[in-house]
């Protein structure tokens, strides 16, 4: 019976063990996952804080403006769209400071776009918003159709000369002023591009260049439009009032150039009117302008469709799935941000409070910790000792291990090389063969994966939707969840109120227990130091009677040679008492000391500073008077400038009223003087 149950016992204990690990397994791998879980919630709301602060910063924008960039910025991020909360909340203030008046749905549309424009052309947010003002502000453009009209043209090649960007940006006003429109600005560029202009900074300075000279009114324009067949006051009225009017004006110039079969007088008109941008484009560029498209250059959706294609990945997918998790629990993050300062500053409070009780306690037990170690120093110095001989005497069987194993290590090395070029050639061939079932496994394998392809396509397809869903099922959760989250937040606040107010009371009382505990470990030190130190002075009286015996015995060497050196010495002491024989006539020389006062007339050796005391120089100066005050006020009396101030008050009238308002108007004047004199008198002093 007693086996059998040694048996069960045993076989017990190794299914608890077993057990117990599993559970500490898998407890370890729920903390785990928590701990990931806060720290995403923790970090999540962090950056969110300080996005939302430099939007703040950079933008002025604060309540409920504040609030509404701060709800794009978290769209933004949702839709998958700039590398972090830090990069969406920059981009948000550039787009809010260069383009005033959007409203929150439209600078979210901007935003995008521009992070659209910046992954397809690596365009820099800031240069593109401001070519997106320049033509909503030039053509009342929507943000949207502003950014639409930079992707198709990028799309499109126009910025084979990367310019596009600073081009529009500033030829815009330009197209303006001829009465074009963004569309017909775009088919311009895109015609010039088309025909040979070697940058499209040329095909908007043409414009530029023309826009000018159509309305100069100089002889050269006049010139101009005389060899194509037209009167240049009517063309300058028709450019100057803009609009349909002067974009039919220029077709019509544009038209005429082209039409015209003398190459002189066309180099000479083109030059009258586009100056050397015809020299640089040639008829064949300029010409062509007017053959442009009436249909608008892009449509909204460009955008849209361009996104679907650069973000159409499964891995976009799921980041876009996790940044919509995150901003679910941003409102997670940011409440724990805030009850947590709450909850530091509480602790901030607590550590200040508990400061000086634990520097009390950290200096008793310091003070009784040193002197523990000195008492216990004697005591502990020949232990170490042993353990050092003995460490010192593990050298010598080592080095006989050492000898033993030294024979044997060419053994090794002999059967190292006869075996390692075995195992090389072995290996090699194994690669080989390796090589070869790798081929053959290839081969089989790409018919099969070309069938498979498609098929995970649609898999993946599948994922994609299913992972959409989630996304709209995790926009229902938050909103619910903001509600339990409200909740719970209040709760929290009422608790670190309450634990607020409770701290004092617990000081109080922590405060009275610790000075009990301090005064009983002060007894128990005092009692530990007593006997210590009764042991310690016995310990010491035995040593010193051992030293004594010693000294005695060493003594009468050492006394031979000290009387040596004391004669040595007094005849040294003479010899120098006859060469300074004029040192005990200068030590006679009397120094007065003031100690009790007096008045000084000769220069003279003094002794001063024997007692508190004051010297003062003779003469009316600031520091003398300064010093002769503290004097004064070393020996209890007042010491101050004396004024005597006469003056006059002359009275004209014979009416009371009239006597007193003098007399205050007399009194007034003399204030407003003696302030004066004062003030100047302080800056004289301090000078």
């Amino acid at each position: 019976m007693q086996k059998a149950f040694q048996a069960a016992e045993k076989q017990a204990g190794g299914s608890g063990k077993k057990i117990g690990a599993a559970l500490a397994a898998g407890i370890g791998a729920v903390s785990a996952a928590v701990g990931a879980v806060i720290k995403q919630i923790a970090d999540i709301g962090d950056e969110y804080q300080q996005a939302s602060g430099q939007i703040a910063a950079a933008t002025g924008a604060t309540g409920a403006e504040l609030e509404g960039l701060q709800d794009v910025m978290k769209n933004v991020y949702a839709d998958n769209f700039g590398e972090s909360m830090e990069d969406v909340g920059n981009a948000i203030a550039i787009v809010k400071q260069q383009m005033k008046g959007l409203g929150d749905s439209e600078l979210q549309t901007v935003t995008e776009s521009a992070f659209l424009l910046r992954d397809v052309f690596d365009y820099d947010i800031s240069e593109s918003v401001r070519a997106s003002k320049a033509i909503m502000d030039q053509f009342g453009t929507s943000g949207e159709e502003a950014m639409a009209l930079i992707a198709t043209g990028a799309q499109n090649g126009l910025d084979y000369s990367g310019e596009l960007l600073d081009s529009i940006s500033e030829y815009s006003v330009q197209f303006k002023k001829v009465g074009f429109s963004a569309d017909d600005m775009f088919n311009i560029m895109q015609k010039g591009a088309e025909t040979g202009a070697f940058n499209l900074d040329k095909v908007g300075d043409a414009i530029k260049e023309f826009s000018i000279r159509a309305v100069d009114g100089s002889d050269t324009t006049a010139e101009g439009f005389k060899l194509l067949g037209l009167n240049a006051e009517e063309m300058a009225a028709k450019f100057a009032a803009g609009g349909d009017t002067a974009r039919e004006a220029f077709f019509q110039v544009a038209d005429a150039l082209a039409s015209m079969e003398d190459p002189l007088k066309q180099n000479t008109a083109g030059v009258d009117l586009f100056g050397t941008m015809w020299e640089d484009l040639g008829p064949d560029v300029v010409s062509q302008l007017s053959q442009i498209s009436d249909e608008a250059y892009a449509t909204e959706e460009a955008l849209a469709a361009m996104g679907d294609v650069k973000y159409n990945s499964l891995s976009s997918a799921l980041e876009g799935l996790k940044r919509k998790v995150d901003v679910a629990l941003i409102p997670i993050g940011d409440g724990l941000a805030s009850a947590a300062s709450g909850v530091l500053s509480q602790i901030g409070t607590l550590v200040d409070q508990a400061a000086p009780y634990i520097e009390s306690f950290a200096n008793t037990f310091a003070d009784g910790f040193g002197q523990l170690v000195d008492w216990l120093g004697p005591y502990v110095i020949p232990i170490i000792q042993t353990v050092k001989d003995g460490i010192a005497g593990l050298a010598q069987p080592l080095q006989t291990i050492w000898n033993s194993i030294q024979p044997i290590i060419p053994i090794l090395k002999q059967l190292a090389e006869a075996i390692f070029p075995v195992l090389q050639t072995w290996v090699s061939g194994f690669i080989q063969y390796v090589q070869i079932l790798a081929g053959h496994i290839a081969n089989i394998l790409t018919p099969v994966m070309q069938f498979l392809i498609p098929v995970l396509q649609q898999i993946a397809n599948n994922v994609i939707w299913l992972i959409q869903q989630f996304g709209a099922f995790l926009s229902f959760v938050q909103s619910v969840f903001l509600g339990v989250w409200s909740a719970i937040y209040s709760v929290i606040s009422n608790v670190i109120s309450f634990l607020s107010g409770a701290w004092s009371a617990i000081f109080s009382t922590a405060q009275a227990v610790w000075n009990s505990i301090a005064s009983f470990l002060t007894g128990i030190f005092e009692g530990i130091k007593t006997k210590v130190s009764e042991f310690v002075e016995n310990v010491k009286n035995k040593i010193s009677a051992g030293f004594n015996a010693l000294k005695d015995i060493m003594s009468a060497p050492f006394d031979a040679i000290i009387g040596t050196i004391d004669k040595v010495k007094g005849a040294i002491g003479g010899l120098i008492s006859k060469i300074t024989g004029a040192k005990s006539e200068a030590a006679s020389i009397q120094v007065p000391a003031y100690a009790s006062g007096g008045t000084i007339t000769t220069p003279q050796l003094a002794v001063v500073g024997d007692a508190p005391e004051t010297i003062v120089p003779h003469g009316n100066t600031p520091r003398n008077r300064q010093l002769l005050a503290e004097a004064a006020s070393g020996v209890g009396a007042g010491f101050g400038d004396s004024y005597v101030i006469n003056f006059d008050v002359t009275v004209s009238g014979n009416a009371s009223g009239d006597v007193r308002a003098q007399i205050l108007e007399a009194e007034q004047e003399f204030e407003r003087r003696m302030d004066a004199y004062f003030a100047r008198r302080s800056r004289r002093a301090f000078a």
